[in-house]
């Protein structure tokens, strides 16, 4: 029971300011947390009633550390649809129990109004004569505390112990490969939707959210490309592989498809008795199109790295290798039977590729938004669940897949998905006709065409254009209307209707906050 005294000593009494256990390992002392690191990777965190300012500890305040990690609750709480957080347990109002993170080297920081009182904040930067701060530009005549015509993002270096955070741009840390590009983008889609539900809350109940910091990190990974880009090494032969904030030793024998794949081998056996999650960005098939481990082109260091197309099939042949090590292993384990795998291309084929089928000779259509293009495989094994050679030709997207997962764990859902398990129990046929997609493509191609609507028969672009995608696959003859029959009329009408609403839910959504993406992956 807490202690509801009025006396001014006895609640000083009661502050909670040390927390420090001799039985519990890797003791770290903050300015107003205790932690420890346990050997499981979880971190126990306990609020203490420690008062900072400027961080200096100054006091110690009653109750302050339960009303520090409630209020820290509450918010992971009411943001974990739109981004994981690190928290496993409360088991005391003062404790959270985390999974140890690998930060990131950068604090997001998001602002609504020109105010703060920090070096790093923007009024005193303003008010000294700034008026290009992270990469935004500032009018004159600005008053403190100011409405900023947008949300913006003012991102600072992450500082040791001790250390003071120093204000950067989004090229700057890209240019000084803190962060890739790929990465940077994803943090700050995730930093204005968090602020943006933040803001709604925040409104509900009379309140204004001004400005907030979030600070992002890895609990395990081993990923290509992810703080470095692509010139320091090759995805493949002698790979700059990340691991978990270390970078592996390069080594010209080594396979980057290999290590990624043993690291997941490792990761089942660790977590075989746990529920486990696994994104897995296979590195194959991508281009350059390069000899693997098992082509014989392989034995010279000449020609390891020398591209060709013929080497797609060998990269192909590589992957199903792949593919069958990770499934041995969760048979190995004896979990085969309970484990839900999701094997899908995040893209279609490069262009520079051909594909043999029964009818004809099908050129790659990477970037493009006909079917080459967006439509991809997708096999899909869970034994204990799904009939065994039973296929679906229902219209699926990538936003499914949130669905699904929040589906199978029963969890809310609000996204503009569909769950996938009335496929998956009893191969249904499910009820929607109709998909809406805002494709995006990274190199910028097809900008003019990246909206639209279909069937699993026709398909309408935002702009107007209308084709039988199932008798013209390139979409190179637009379908006319005074040529329509009612029918077809009648599905282009449908279609329109839907890109109209889909709009207006695009439209009216913060910034940073995309509808349904089918985003070609750069791994």
């Amino acid at each position: 029971m807490p202690n509801t005294t009025s006396d001014p000593e006895a609640m000083l009494d009661i502050c909670l300011t040390d927390a420090e256990f001799p039985a519990l390992p890797n003791f770290q002392r903050g300015k107003v947390r205790d932690s420890y690191d346990l050997p499981d990777g979880r971190r126990v965190m306990v609020a203490t009633d420690r008062q900072s300012a400027f961080d200096i500890v100054l006091a110690a305040v009653p109750y302050k550390g339960q009303v520090l990690n409630e209020t820290a609750r509450f918010w992971f709480e009411k943001t974990a649809d739109i981004c994981p957080n690190h928290v496993v347990d409360y088991p005391d109002p003062n404790v959270a129990v985390a999974r140890r993170l690998d930060m990131l080297p950068i604090e997001m920081v998001v602002r609504d109004y020109l105010t703060g009182s920090t070096e790093t904040s923007i009024w005193p930067m303003y008010e000294r004569g700034e008026r290009v701060m992270y990469g935004h530009a500032f009018p004159d005549e600005m008053v403190r505390n100011q409405k900023l015509p947008n949300t913006i993002l003012t991102p600072t270096t992450k500082a040791d112990a001790g250390g003071h955070d120093t204000p950067i741009t989004a090229g700057e840390i890209v240019e000084r490969n803190l962060l890739s590009q790929p990465v940077w983008d994803e943090l700050a889609e995730l930093s204005l939707a968090v602020f943006a539900r933040g803001r709604e809350i925040a409104a509900s109940n009379g309140l204004i959210l001004v400005d907030t910091k979030y600070e992002f990190g890895f609990d395990e990974y081993s990923l290509w490309q992810l703080t470095k880009p692509k010139q320091y090494g090759e995805r493949f032969a002698n790979p700059l592989i990340e691991q978990n904030g270390n970078f592996l030793p390069r080594n010209e024998n080594s396979y980057g498809p290999d290590i990624v794949s043993d690291y997941a081998v490792e990761f089942i056996k660790r977590n075989k008795d746990n529920p486990f999650f696994i994104y897995y960005p296979m590195l194959l098939v991508h281009d350059p199109f390069v000899p693997t481990p098992d082509s014989p082109e392989w034995s010279s260091l000449e020609t390891r790295s020398t591209p060709d197309t013929r080497y797609f099939i060998d990269m192909v042949n590589y992957m199903d290798k792949i593919v069958g090590k990770i499934i041995n292993e969760l048979k190995q384990q004896g979990i085969f039977e309970n484990t839900l795998l999701i094997f899908v291309g995040d893209n279609g084929t490069p262009r520079q590729i051909t594909s043999n089928t029964i009818n004809d000779i099908i050129p790659g259509g990477k970037g493009l938004t006909n079917k080459t293009g967006v439509n991809v495989p997708m096999v899909v094994s869970w034994p204990s669940k799904i009939k065994n050679n039973s296929t679906n030709s229902d219209l699926i997207t990538f936003a499914d897949f949130y669905s699904t997962f929040s589906d199978i764990l029963g969890v809310p859902d609000e996204s503009d998905g569909t769950s996938m398990m009335d496929i998956f129990s009893d191969n249904i046929i499910n009820d929607r006709e109709i998909v809406s997609i805002f494709y995006n493509p990274l190199w910028g191609q097809n900008r003019d065409k990246n909206y639209f609507s279909q069937t699993v028969k026709y398909k309408l672009y935002e702009d107007g254009s209308f084709f039988d995608i199932e008798n013209d696959i390139y979409e190179k003859q637009p379908l006319l209307d005074e040529n329509l029959t009612k029918d077809q009329l009648l599905i282009k009408e449908k279609l329109f209707s839907k890109i109209k609403i889909t709009d207006n839910k695009f439209l009216n959504r913060e910034p940073g906050i995309i509808l349904s993406p089918l985003d070609c992956c750069n791994y």
